[in-house]
């Protein structure tokens, strides 16, 4: 299957994570590092923007490296790209550590897993 991807900016990249991997790694696309204070939740660019077919999403979870090197895991629990979702893609992440912690550009900071979807219509009784 092919995903058409926009890039925002020649850096902006999503990479395989190996041949028989489920997911892709998203990086972050920063000018300069970002600083995430314990507890805080700050908004990382990534560059990029996918065109989702139709009956599929993309679920971008956390990096279990970046949960466990830096206790920085997706805010919201997972982030839904969906068909009608045509704008860069930014992710919340939440600094759950006790110490600040730095992102970097190019830095992995989610994985993203396209999942087929069927609609539901709802019938009130």
């Amino acid at each position: 299957m092919l995903i058409n991807i926009k890039k925002r900016h020649q850096e902006a990249k999503i990479t395989l994570r190996t041949c028989v991997s489920c997911g892709y790694n998203i990086h972050a696309l920063l000018e300069e590092d970002i600083l995430i204070e314990p507890g805080e939740i700050k908004l990382i660019d990534t560059g990029i923007e996918m065109e989702v077919p139709e009956d599929w999403f993309i679920g971008i979870y956390s990096s279990k490296d970046l949960v466990l090197s830096k206790g920085l895991s997706i805010a919201n629990g997972v982030e839904i790209v969906d068909r009608d979702y045509d704008k860069e893609i930014k992710l919340l992440l939440r600094n759950e550590s006790k110490e600040s912690q730095i992102i970097t550009n190019g830095e992995i900071i989610g994985i993203a897993v396209l999942q087929k979807f069927e609609n539901a219509y709802f019938v009130e009784l």
